[in-house]
């Protein structure tokens, strides 16, 4: 009897765990889809990107750039990405020295992809083509 009752207490317990985890998926399912392209593990690497590369010239005299990147005070997620338009189009466009890129800093490379990108999924989950 016991060990009926253990069986029913596990099967119970296991069932609540697998129904928590389904309702989270299908939430986290339903973000995604209004926000198809996004980089769910990368946006935020346009934060550290920006910090290295205001560290050098020209960039850091450029003043937009320092107040842009200023601006990313939180980390950047699939739930901010649309309060920061203005910034990722500014960074989409930035101009990134070769020098970074032979030198392979993944982080500063990456700034105009992944700043492309999290525009392009802001602009698809609002159904705004143009």
């Amino acid at each position: 009897m016991k060990t009926i009752l253990s069986c029913i207490l596990f099967t119970c317990t296991v069932q609540t765990v697998f129904s928590q985890a389904d309702k989270t998926l299908k939430k986290a399912d339903s973000v995604a889809l209004a926000h198809p392209l996004y980089h769910n593990f990368r946006v935020d690497d346009l934060r550290i990107g920006l910090r290295y590369l205001i560290k050098d010239e020209p960039y850091k005299s450029d003043p937009t750039l320092i107040q842009y990147t200023s601006n990313l005070k939180d980390k950047l997620e699939r739930t901010n990405i649309a309060h920061y338009i203005e910034e990722l189009r500014y960074f989409a466009d930035l101009k990134i020295d070769e020098k970074y890129k032979d030198n392979y800093d993944e982080e500063i490379v990456n700034i105009n992809h992944t700043a492309s990108h999290a525009l392009a999924d802001v602009f698809l989950g609002k159904k705004d083509y143009e």
